[in-house]
């Protein structure tokens, strides 16, 4: 399985939620796909589509709320309040974030440090 999860790594590439993810990984031990995680509901609303909204059974309106209600429900712990956000946002891979379909501008990059601090 991670093979050929590489492999289509390896081609599509990814986006925001894995560049955000290394700090939280290096600097504070969380396991990859947690990290990832943490900032999985923002970058849904951020990047999400109509398409796949219905897909995922929510909308623009309560993606971030629904997909934080989820990672609870499977009991993923997302309170960062011992967590130096700015330290942690300051290491983002740029190559990754590169390839985010939407720009990553300063008030963007404001919202995320926001929904990081109050998502517990």
């Amino acid at each position: 399985g991670a093979y050929w999860a590489g492999r289509a790594i390896n081609i599509t590439k990814t986006t925001a939620p894995h560049a955000y993810s290394y700090a939280f990984t290096s600097d504070y031990g969380y396991p990859h796909g947690h990290a990832v995680a943490l900032t999985l509901p923002f970058f849904l609303s951020l990047n999400g589509n109509d398409k796949l909204y219905q897909l995922l059974q929510t909308s623009k309106e309560t993606c971030m709320d629904d997909m934080i209600a989820y990672l609870k429900n499977i009991r993923l712990n997302c309170d960062l309040h011992d967590i130096d956000i700015d330290a942690i946002l300051s290491k983002v891979n740029l190559q990754r974030l590169a390839n985010n379909p939407v720009e990553i501008s300063p008030e963007i990059l404001d919202q995320l440090k926001e929904f990081l601090k109050n998502t517990k």
